[in-house]
């Protein structure tokens, strides 16, 4: 487990750095910036897999931030959830939940709330045919999980 952290934490660590690496060689070059803004196909550099619009994206706010334990916390969770024999395989697939993240001064508190139906919002309550909503409280101190909880 903990190399399995270490692996994924290794590859966040290589692609924040080539996408700073990349921002860097854009922000430094703004003659072949605005010659890029003005092709639909054009590219910088050696960053051939970059586009107009993963640019523009570097550029504006994230939409969303989230820290190192909480991811660690998440993986622990979702190593659970995937293994975890009282939920169905027909309800395990992620993209069916929203992952809801709180802490306290011990514990992390990962909650994965279900869809109703596709392209429904997510809620907190229960099992459907999509999901099983469930609480993992996950504890700082050695990222285990403590308690894991179905919503009725």
């Amino acid at each position: 487990m903990k190399v399995a952290i270490i692996a994924i934490f290794s590859a966040i660590m290589i692609a924040l750095i080539i996408k700073l690496s990349y921002v860097a060689a854009i922000s430094s070059d703004k003659g072949n910036r605005e010659k890029a803004m003005n092709s639909q196909d054009a590219t910088c550099g050696d960053s051939d897999w970059q586009d107009l619009k993963v640019e523009a994206l570097l550029e504006s706010e994230a939409e969303s931030t989230i820290s190192g334990d909480f991811l660690r916390a998440f993986i622990v969770a979702y190593d659970a959830f995937k293994k975890d024999p009282d939920i169905p395989n027909t309800k395990k697939a992620i993209e069916n939940y929203r992952v809801e993240f709180r802490q306290d001064t011990e514990f992390y508190y990962l909650t994965f709330t279900g869809s109703r139906k596709p392209g429904n919002e997510p809620r907190v309550g229960g099992e459907s045919k999509l999901s099983k909503s469930a609480l993992y409280k996950i504890s700082k101190r050695g990222f285990r999980i403590v308690t894991r909880k179905f919503y009725k």
